[in-house]
């Protein structure tokens, strides 16, 4: 590479670890201050301009500036960034190591951007190392294909992160012979923009036409073949909602001519593995050269399982700088944290200076609270969301497999925003499902989690009482939702906090009063003491 083009690499570096897509002068300054945070070097804002080309250069860049900004994405210093992304072919350089230098500048991109997109610092994640040996079986078996799968928020993404560093990239790699290119939805989003296909990418950047022709000619020449080609490709979900992007992808399944040299990682969630099932189990050669691994849960079509105990406490003792042991932490928000994507909103509310323990049950609503307030609430189409949710959650219930409804008894209110709907599913907040149980597969819709459903339970009863929380109120509740029940629980703690909340700390004397039961009185006492501690 020419400076010229070391420097583009070098502006799209900063660009992915400043988490912009695309930058503005405007930007320019806030940049600035992450170097200077990153790094403790101060770059100016004029500089960072004149880099970006929003300024007039009359001069070279500084070897300061080089240094600081190749430090701030990673690198010891401008030198040690150009040795590493200098892809020229030297008359030695093998055909193996060519390809291996293109593969690896790509998915470096791919993984700087996995990393920053992580809502707590990488380092803090848990690495879910006891996936390791399983993803090393099919690395060394006869199989072609394998699915990360799972649920949003689960941490299927950072899992892939962990494996490319472990098993291909770490000082103790297994594999580091082994090219491995790792693919995102940027990637390919920038590929389209660019106005080329897939095809016509690869031809550009790996000099063969299409993946078969490079396994073609590393089967014609053996002696060429240092390891194995292992594609990744993740979060390529919203594309296969689309019927014609889904049968491209199918088509470039049943095109791979079988072989020991190409290994293809894919990281979809349920929703998308539900629709392409029925097509891999359909063909003979996808069924054989697909593998679904020890941990696929047939029930949720995930092989991705939750966090478990001491993988709580680890990234918990890393986000308090202090051994965090399971007495200190309440076991309501130890079931919460199974799905890491809770610990990303705590590490984000602690932020925001929470003053809550861990051991105390009401963090559990703050970080519900916080979490809608962020996603919903303050979020584009906010209306249009609170409505679909009240009404979905209207809609639910309780079936063999929790809380849900079918897709069809609803379909006349997610057709008056189809948008907003959209835009829950791709949060997450809500999810589709097949099930496959009944004459005919039924699709089927709930909540991500049952918390979620009984906020807007709870806000559903606040608007019935014109958000006066009195006698009536509480009167509802004790008549609508069985007692001893988790929802009648979940229910009464949500109006506790509302009612001291709005100062209406009165009217909880009706919880003591009302006939709940002994139990819930004595619980409903010790919340109350929870929030007033916090609140008050």
């Amino acid at each position: 590479m020419n400076t010229n083009e070391l420097l583009s690499e070098l502006r799209k570096f900063v660009l992915i670890k400043s988490g912009l897509k695309n930058i503005d002068p405007s930007h320019c300054k806030l940049i600035s201050e992450y170097i200077f945070q990153e790094t403790k070097n101060y770059v100016s804002e004029t500089t960072i301009k004149r880099f970006f080309g929003f300024a007039n250069t009359q001069h070279k860049f500084s070897l300061f500036t080089l240094n600081s900004l190749s430090q701030y994405i990673g690198y010891s210093d401008w030198n040690t960034f150009c040795k590493e992304k200098e892809t020229q072919v030297s008359a030695e350089q093998s055909t193996w190591d060519t390809l291996k230098l293109k593969a690896k500048y790509i998915s470096d991109i791919a993984l700087v951007s996995k990393k920053n997109n992580s809502g707590i610092p990488f380092v803090y994640t848990a690495d879910r190392s006891f996936y390791y040996p399983d993803f090393d079986y099919f690395l060394n078996n006869d199989y072609q294909f394998t699915t990360l799968s799972a649920l949003p928020g689960q941490g299927k993404s950072i899992l892939l992160a962990h494996l490319v560093h472990h098993f291909f990239y770490s000082e103790q790699a297994l594999y580091k012979n082994d090219i491995v290119l790792l693919m995102n939805v940027n990637s390919i989003n920038t590929i389209i923009l660019n106005g080329l296909t897939l095809k016509q990418w690869f031809l550009k950047e790996f000099k063969f036409e299409s993946v078969n022709d490079l396994i073609s000619f590393f089967k014609l020449h053996p002696e060429k073949k240092e390891g194995r080609f292992i594609l990744i490709v993740d979060g390529i979900d919203e594309f296969l909602t689309k019927t014609e992007y889904l049968q491209t992808f199918i088509d470039f399944l049943y095109s791979i001519e079988e072989n020991n040299f190409l290994k293809m990682v894919f990281g979809l969630r349920t929703n998308s593995w539900i629709n392409l099932q029925p097509l891999i189990t359909g063909s003979a050669f996808l069924t054989k050269s697909w593998y679904n691994g020890l941990f696929y849960d047939l029930d949720v079509l995930s092989n991705v399982p939750p966090l478990n105990t001491e993988e709580i406490l680890n990234v918990l003792s890393q986000l308090e700088d202090k051994t965090v042991i399971q007495d200190e932490v309440s076991p309501a928000l130890l079931t919460q944290f199974k799905t890491p994507f809770w610990l990303q909103v705590y590490y984000q509310l602690k932020k925001d200076n929470l003053a809550l323990e861990l051991n105390n049950t009401l963090l559990c609503y703050e970080i519900i609270n916080y979490f809608l307030e962020t996603k919903i609430f303050l979020a584009k189409k906010s209306t249009e969301k609170i409505y679909l949710l009240k009404k979905i959650s209207g809609s639910i219930s309780k079936g063999n497999k929790g809380l849900r409804v079918a897709k069809e008894s609803i379909l006349d209110i997610v057709n008056q925003y189809p948008d907003a709907y959209q835009e829950l599913l791709y949060d997450g907040i809500l999810i589709e499902e097949k099930r496959l149980s009944t004459a005919i597969p039924t699709e089927i819709v709930r909540f991500l989690n049952d918390d979620i459903y009984t906020y807007f339970i709870f806000i559903q009863i606040t608007e019935r009482f014109d958000y006066k929380p009195g006698k009536e109120f509480f009167e509802y509740i004790l008549a609508t939702f069985l007692p001893g029940t988790v929802l009648r629980y979940h229910i009464l703690n949500w109006a506790i906090r509302f009612c001291i909340n709005r100062n209406e700390i009165s009217e909880l004397k009706n919880i003591l009063k009302l006939s709940f039961t002994n139990e819930e009185k004595n619980m409903s006492f010790d919340f109350i003491c929870n929030v007033s501690k916090y609140e008050l």
